[in-house]
């Protein structure tokens, strides 16, 4: 474990203030800090430095927060949102193909958010 990894930047926990709306209270707070915590302690350094970012050139945490404040503030939204982000096979009007499973097949059909 790389200790620095429990250390949150100041411009994480800016960008983390704005999901107070998410998260609500402090007892919900609690579980959103402590899971973003687990997943930086397993990020060895240069890992956790191109997760981090910097302030003026945040990294890859903003998505991680996004997911985590969605799990703690509206958790019933979650299997749709989660197997939404696994089915690699949606795609969006105005978007090309680019491989996959055709048009109308069921993998694309039966998702709840294909087009």
């Amino acid at each position: 474990m790389n200790p620095t990894s429990l250390n949150i930047r100041s411009w994480e926990a800016a960008f983390a203030a704005l999901f107070h709306s998410f998260v609500g209270t402090p007892r919900a707070a609690k579980p959103f800090s402590n899971v973003y915590r687990l997943l930086n302690a397993g990020l060895d350094a240069d890992t956790l430095a191109q997760f981090e970012g910097a302030l003026h050139s945040p990294g890859d945490f903003r998505a991680v927060m996004v997911l985590l404040a969605m799990l703690t503030g509206f958790p019933e939204l979650v299997p749709k949102v989660f197997g939404f982000l696994r089915c690699a096979c949606v795609r969006f009007p105005g978007d090309r193909p680019v491989g996959g499973p055709g048009e109308g097949s069921p993998e694309t059909r039966d998702h709840p958010f294909s087009t």
